[in-house]
């Protein structure tokens, strides 16, 4: 009987530790559910991340699971990053880093501080950014996640961009690019690090390779569902269209990024948008689009300043009240110990009263002249930029007037080189149709007309001008077609300058038909067919 019962007690207590044990690995189902759909959510649809950032934390909280209140608060934050709420990102990054630290989990104390980074970076104090960057860096490369560095690598290249140091930016979004394609089968961070790379070209004047890269990156963010990266893409293409002057194709790219910033709820994108729309109606010339899209730009830019603001505000007044309330509490104790008569305790709350209006009207007006100066550097920063334009339209112009002096000038010393050859050849004619026995002294003279005709001073000459005018045509020629010869360079030459025949035998003191000649040999060296036209061919060669 008594081996009957322990046996069922036995039963019992199996049982319920293998129940116990069934709900703890449902427990972890359903938070890994909620990580995968918050990570899913909170750059595409960021307010359905906090949502789901939120029941995260207080699931996780609920069943002890410290792994799934971590990245709880991770979604959370970096979901109201997306939507541009710094404040309430930055308040749940802080506590993940709070609680990384006491759950001694190194690696999610390494993404915090690279999402503090991220914080930091568009609050404007790109100098905390860079610390924050590396100290994430260095933490996950201390555990091994070498995989993980590689986005704050990314930032670094984002920050050093934020300080118009390009080069450097280009070297980190390199180092990065390398290691998303080495680590990453996935191409979604792969698409941003292209996106990244694109504005940088951007930013060099170099619009080929700005287009090459964003299309990329629009190709590589289609396949995933990061809108917020899908739409900074978009802005690339745009960047890159524009330096291409195609403004209506980059007008049209900026929608599409507005379009995701307006159903997505990804204000981050709306001001960068505006201002691309700004600038290419302004280039087309269309200044009442240029001037809307200005004032669009800077609601939306003071939007997310005065959201932050507000916030901080808010904080403020809070702290104020928590303060009054402890006051009136210590006030109250007061009264009790030390029988206070009740004038006192209204002269009390007079004097708070009147110090926290004095407080609020000193803080509202600091914030109203930030606003004034920020719209004045604003204007500033344009009228800076019209000058600009107007010295690049005026060394363009000068430029232009330069090289069309210089062409004047190679043209006129060509011909009168052509027409001196032409005479002296004429002299030398005439002299052979003296006496077959001219004297020695009549053979000098024509040696002395041939040498003159075939100076090589007088092409090093003509070849020093030229080049003045054509920087780079001999240069395209040789390396483009190695097997020309000097004589073949100097037809080249003449003919770019579109020399008849007969003045090309001048200057190379020869007869015309062996310039029709030469130009045929030409033709064959240079691969053209017979119908094509050499001249043509020529005048192309920059």
């Amino acid at each position: 009987m008594q081996a009957t019962i322990k046996q069922i007690l036995y039963c019992i207590i199996f049982s319920l530790l293998v129940h116990q044990q069934a709900f703890a690995d449902n427990d972890t189902v359903v938070v890994n559910e909620l990580i995968v759909r918050g990570n899913k959510h909170m750059l595409s649809l960021p307010d359905s991340g906090v949502i789901v950032g939120k029941k995260l934390i207080d699931y996780a909280k609920k069943t002890g699971i410290h792994k799934g209140v971590l990245r709880g608060l991770n979604i959370t934050g970096m979901s109201y990053w997306a939507i541009g709420d710094f404040n309430n990102a930055m308040s749940h990054i802080k506590q993940m880093l709070k609680l990384a630290g006491e759950y001694k989990d190194t690696s999610e104390l390494a993404t915090a501080y690279g999402n503090i980074a991220i914080l930091y970076i568009d609050m404007g104090d790109k100098d905390l950014g860079l610390e924050y960057s590396k100290k994430a860096i260095a933490l996950y490369r201390k555990i091994g996640e070498e995989s993980s560095a590689v986005h704050y690598i990314n930032n670094i290249g984002w920050i050093y961009e934020s300080k118009e140091m390009f080069d450097s930016s280009l070297a980190y979004y390199t180092l990065a690019k390398e290691g998303y394609i080495k680590y990453y089968e996935s191409g979604e961070w792969l698409g941003q690090n292209l996106c990244n790379i694109s504005s940088i070209y951007y930013h060099l004047n170099r619009p080929d390779s700005a287009i090459h890269y964003a299309t990329n990156a629009i190709s590589e963010c289609r396949k995933f569902d990061n809108q917020k990266a899908l739409g900074h893409s978009y802005l690339s293409m745009s960047k890159a269209l524009l330096l291409n002057k195609k403004h209506h194709s980059s007008i049209r790219y900026a929608d599409s990024a507005l379009q995701i910033a307006q159903t997505r709820n990804i204000h981050t994108l709306t001001a960068e948008a505006y201002l691309y729309k700004y600038k290419n109606y302004e280039a087309l010339g269309d200044y009442k689009q240029a001037v809307a899209n200005l004032k669009l730009n800077q609601h939306w830019a003071d939007s997310l300043l005065n959201e932050e603001t507000t916030n901080e505000l808010a904080s403020v007044k809070t702290q104020l009240a928590t303060e009054k309330k402890d006051k009136e509490i210590a006030q109250k104790e007061t009264e009790l110990a030390l029988s206070k008569s009740t004038s006192q305790r209204n002269l009390f709350y007079l004097i708070l009263a009147v110090l926290s209006t004095i407080f609020v009207s000193v803080l509202s007006y600091q914030l109203y002249r930030r606003q004034k100066l920020r719209i004045a550097a604003k204007n500033k920063e344009l009228e800076i930029e019209q000058k600009e334009k107007q010295l690049i339209e005026l060394e363009l112009k000068n430029q232009e007037l330069t090289n069309e002096e210089l062409n004047k000038e190679l043209l006129t010393y060509t011909l009168t080189t052509a027409q001196k050859n032409q005479l002296l050849q004429d002299i030398n004619f005439r002299l052979d149709e003296l006496n077959g026995n001219a004297s020695t002294e009549v053979r000098k003279i024509k040696h002395v007309l041939n040498t003159a005709m075939s100076s090589e001073e007088e092409w090093e000459e003509f070849k020093l001008r030229f080049e003045k005018v054509h920087r780079s045509f001999f240069d395209t020629l040789k390396n483009q077609f190695p097997q020309l010869s000097p004589n073949d360079l100097r037809l080249c030459s003449f003919i770019k300058l579109n020399l008849n025949s007969k003045q090309v035998a001048s200057l190379l003191n020869i007869a015309p038909s062996s310039v029709d000649i030469s130009k045929y040999r030409l033709k064959k060296k240079l691969g053209l067919e017979k119908d094509d036209n050499l001249s043509d061919f020529i005048s192309n060669i920059r």
